[in-house]
């Protein structure tokens, strides 16, 4: 059960999965960063995807206390963009923190979380936001029933 509950958790930032034990600091872990975007205002207001790649690392903190959690977690991402139509260069630089607190009392814990990154285009590329949504629903038994991300550019 708490295996599948971190992971459900650490979705939240695009889909990287982190494993921790109950109670206990985890030191750190580095994953890929790999995630193609499409972006409506590169390519001069044409739109394009634009490919990002680098590393997330993440130190992860979870207290578990009967059926009530507490997550800690603290995330940077570090990934350069190529637009895949033009051939702009971008730059994500991200760092955040996340900290959740639930409970499995009703048999059931419902979650959604957004994170909002800043992009910045190289020369005469378009800076942008990236906004992920991630929900997901876990049962008593920590299976994950539900689980949605979107991602999407927002050239505002």
């Amino acid at each position: 059960m708490r295996k599948r509950l971190v992971a459900a958790l650490a979705v939240v930032v695009l889909g990287v999965l982190a494993s921790v034990t109950a109670a206990q600091a985890d030191p750190g872990t580095t994953v890929p960063f790999d995630q193609v975007i499409a972006v409506p205002c590169a390519n001069g207001g044409l739109g394009e995807n634009v490919h990002f790649t680098g590393d997330e690392h993440i130190v992860t903190n979870l207290t578990i206390n009967g059926n009530n959690f507490n997550v800690m977690s603290h995330f940077n991402i570090h990934a350069t963009g190529i637009g895949l139509t033009t051939g702009d260069a971008y730059l994500l630089n991200h760092e955040d923190n996340f900290t959740a607190s639930f409970s499995l009392q009703n048999d059931l814990d419902v979650q959604t979380q957004a994170q909002t990154f800043n992009v910045v285009g190289q020369g005469s590329a378009s800076n942008f936001k990236v906004i992920a949504d991630h929900h997901f629903t876990i049962n008593a038994n920590g299976d994950v029933t539900a689980d949605h991300t979107t991602i999407e550019a927002d050239c505002k």
